[in-house]
């Protein structure tokens, strides 16, 4: 397996179990509230100097010099007030001597009556220049979300060496003339029941 890259495989079993990650440890400084790290030759923290806006940014760094594996910040919430509808995530991105790429996903769960669950994923695959970006670029993925769903899941993932940062996600109902993102079905083990799961996405621009 070539450093730097996501093999298919990788990817859909990586962002299809991605919730159980919250039990790996992770070589983070500061996990941002409301996320959970995954971390393996990977350092995962706030950034109080480089920000798009506010006080912080999340920052995803490779610390080993060929990671093998990648660094990932995600968070799930309950679908409820986006069942049915068409949801646009958008987030801006930084990057700096990235050797590899960093995916943005996001996945929306479906509880069926076999006890599977069937999630609708869409990724946008980042890659930058080995310098400094002097502006940040806004990436954006767009799912439908199926009636049936009971929970949307969503993060970044870096591979490679280098040092990506992201900052003021943004979640958005938009019409049918905004076009869906390349989308694909998983089947996975459905997800814990989490009767705690909170409503809403939390904490998108870093600030707590």
């Amino acid at each position: 397996m070539g450093h730097g890259k996501f093999p298919q495989g990788v990817v859909l079993h990586v962002i299809g179990l991605s919730i159980l990650t919250s039990g790996i440890a992770a070589s983070a400084v500061e996990v941002p509230t409301g996320w959970v790290a995954r971390s393996n030759g990977f350092e995962i923290s706030l950034d109080r100097t480089i920000r798009h806006g506010g006080k912080c940014s999340a920052s995803i760094k490779s610390v080993a010099p060929k990671p093998y594996e990648f660094g990932s910040l995600l968070q799930s919430f309950a679908a409820d007030a986006y069942r049915g509808k068409r949801v646009r995530m958008s987030t801006y991105v930084l990057s700096a001597g990235m050797q590899g790429q960093a995916r943005l996903w996001m996945r929306a769960d479906s509880q069926e009556k076999t006890g599977r669950s069937f999630g609708t994923l869409v990724d946008r695959s980042i890659r930058d220049s080995d310098e400094l970006q002097r502006n940040w670029q806004r990436h954006e993925v767009v799912l439908d979300v199926p009636q049936e769903a009971v929970e949307i899941t969503f993060g970044l993932m870096l591979s490679g060496t280098g040092q990506i940062w992201i900052d003021d996600f943004r979640f958005e109902v938009v019409g049918k003339e905004v076009p869906a993102s390349a989308m694909r079905v998983l089947t996975q083990a459905p997800p814990a029941p989490n009767a705690k799961q909170p409503n809403r996405p939390r904490n998108l621009d870093f600030e707590q």
